[in-house]
């Protein structure tokens, strides 16, 4: 009777507790979550705003731990956080676990590298573009 008393009273409690939250950087400040499908479905309106995001984080560099992806409110969505390289560091343990992130969306223009070019002959200036948040802190539960 005692052990099963003890046993309820320890879930009770564990229950109870509120869940331990991991701040990087700044934290998050901003109050409004902007979904990442709004950002990815019009990233010019975007570009230069300080705004914050939440996803689960599906993938983190395994290198510096300076990006990870979160993925976004539609299926198969996902959006790149970069942080700049040894001021935060993600650790692998937050994959599976929801982030909150604040930051500006910035573009990032993709270039060849120096073996394309070779291959080519020549390389072109810009081969693309793609939208991600540079954090500036986040909170990881």
């Amino acid at each position: 009777m005692k052990r099963t008393f003890l046993v309820m009273l320890c879930l009770v409690l564990l229950t109870a507790l509120p869940s331990i939250a991991d701040t990087f950087g700044r934290g998050v400040s901003l109050g409004e979550r902007v979904p990442i499908s709004r950002i990815t479905s019009d990233p010019a309106s975007y570009l230069g705003k300080t705004v914050a995001v939440e996803g689960t984080v599906v993938r983190v560099c395994r290198t510096r731990g300076c990006w990870m992806e979160l993925a976004g409110d539609k299926e198969y969505e996902t959006f790149r956080v970069k942080v700049d390289d040894g001021v935060i560091v993600f650790p692998m343990s937050s994959i599976g676990r929801v982030a909150t992130v604040q930051g500006e969306i910035e573009a990032v223009h993709t270039r060849c590298n120096e073996s394309e070019a070779e291959k080519k002959g020549d390389c072109v200036e810009k081969r693309g573009v793609y939208y991600q948040i540079r954090a500036t802190g986040a909170v990881i539960e």
